[in-house]
């Protein structure tokens, strides 16, 4: 039948598996096109600056990899990943004092793939996930798709307290559900910038022992710090009962999509066929490119560049904002990652029509509702500072500043 002949599209939405309606676009993803517009100033998306990237040495790689091992790059690969490239990735583990084994590793088409590989091995439809509030909104969106209950839990300036821990264990018992995972990301969380302590880990580590509940380690800004400690990773302290997430796309490149999972041996025999239904394997190019962009090029002092200038830009704002915000806005001083987290006063609401009028001023920002499934964080907001100069940060946050007074003398009125 050609097109020209369809009157009405059929109604196949229909026939959609119960489970559909969970899967909502990313309000992150949905301001993509808008970034792209030169005249907007974009503190939305978390992208790493890739105009600093040894682009000769990579255009030199991919060529090589391209005349020299075409025939493998181009054709099916191992599920697990080529031995090069886990290798490698053993390494970067290393530079944050995990002690690996290349059996338990799993390279995957990015670390989003790790989660939702993860989310499909372990839970079922009302099994709860316990989350820190506010979340990464990709990891959300894969546990609710999996019908999964999310608790989202409060925390502190050391991340998840105990005691909230334990509240949702005790509600979890009470009415029948199974809490099959803690999800973490211990290192300048997304969006919070909240670093976990020691002594939290530590505790959380033997909290989910003693109930069963597996940890889930997502770390894709371990390396992006500017200067802090870092205690051991939670991998560490209990290899376990803890799944690592690991991910190319912030110390090289999101485009290569390059993650990988380091798992218990009994977890990863089973996240292996998983991926292999999945995506059959992540990309042999992708792979070759990556090893050997690890291999050969000085690829830590690149990162140490980049990171440097993520701390100028992260102190920029920061500054900015102190000048520009109205009193009553709170917010830390990041210490690694990509975000500044900002509590607006209660009765400023950044996720509607102050958001449509950032956008007439052409600044963007993700509201912080973004971060929560229950609809809190409507007067919380993530600023991204990776991608725009120090000029451009200060503009920025005048912008906004004038925004958020102009919302707080009208709700005065």
């Amino acid at each position: 039948m050609s097109a020209s002949k369809r009157t009405s599209p059929l109604p196949l939405n229909e026939r959609f598996a119960s489970r559909a309606q969970y899967f909502a676009p990313s309000p992150i993803r949905a301001v993509f096109e808008m970034e792209m517009n030169p005249d907007v100033i974009s503190l939305a998306g978390g992208n790493p600056e890739l105009t600093h990237l040894p682009w000769e040495e990579i255009t030199r790689i991919s060529n090589e990899v391209v005349t020299q091992h075409g025939l493998s790059a181009f054709q099916y690969g191992t599920t697990v990943g080529q031995p090069e490239l886990i290798d490698e990735i053993q390494k970067i583990m290393a530079l944050e004092g995990i002690e690996s084994v290349p059996e338990d590793i799993l390279v995957t088409s990015g670390s989003q793939m790790s989660l939702d590989l993860v989310a499909k091995l372990f839970l079922n439809p009302g099994d709860t996930v316990l989350a820190a509030a506010p979340s990464y909104s990709g990891a959300l969106n894969v546990f609710a798709g999996m019908q999964a209950h999310v608790a989202q839990l409060e925390g502190d300036d050391e991340g998840i307290t105990i005691d909230v821990i334990e509240a949702a264990i005790a509600h979890a018992q009470a009415t029948g559900s199974d809490i099959k995972l803690l999800y973490v990301v211990p290192n300048f969380a997304n969006p919070s910038g909240v670093v976990m302590s020691y002594r939290r880990r530590m505790d959380i580590v033997k909290l989910c022992r003693e109930h069963d509940i597996i940890i889930v380690e997502d770390n894709p800004y371990g390396l992006i710090n500017f200067g802090v400690d870092l205690p051991p990773a939670l991998r560490t302290l209990d290899p376990d009962n803890v799944i690592y997430l690991g991910s190319l796309s912030k110390i090289f490149a999101p485009g290569i999509r390059i993650g990988w999972t380091d798992a218990p041996a009994m977890v990863h025999a089973s996240l292996v066929p998983a991926a292999e239904a999945s995506a059959i394997c992540p990309s042999p190019l992708s792979q070759s490119i990556a090893a050997k962009y690890l291999r050969e090029v000085d690829w830590h002092s690149v990162l140490a560049a980049n990171v440097d200038m993520y701390h100028r830009r992260a102190q920029a704002l920061d500054a900015a904002l102190q000048e520009y915000l109205p009193a009553g806005c709170k917010w830390v001083t990041p210490t690694g990652a990509f975000f500044i987290w900002v509590e607006l006063p209660e009765n400023i609401d950044a996720s509607s029509g102050l958001l449509d009028e950032a956008m007439d001023e052409g600044i963007l920002y993700i509201p912080g509702t973004a971060f929560f499934l229950d609809g809190r964080g409507h007067n919380a907001l993530r600023l991204s500072y990776s991608q725009a100069d120090e000029d451009t940060l200060r503009e920025a946050a005048r912008r906004l500043g004038a925004l958020l007074h102009r919302a707080n003398r009208v709700i005065d009125l």
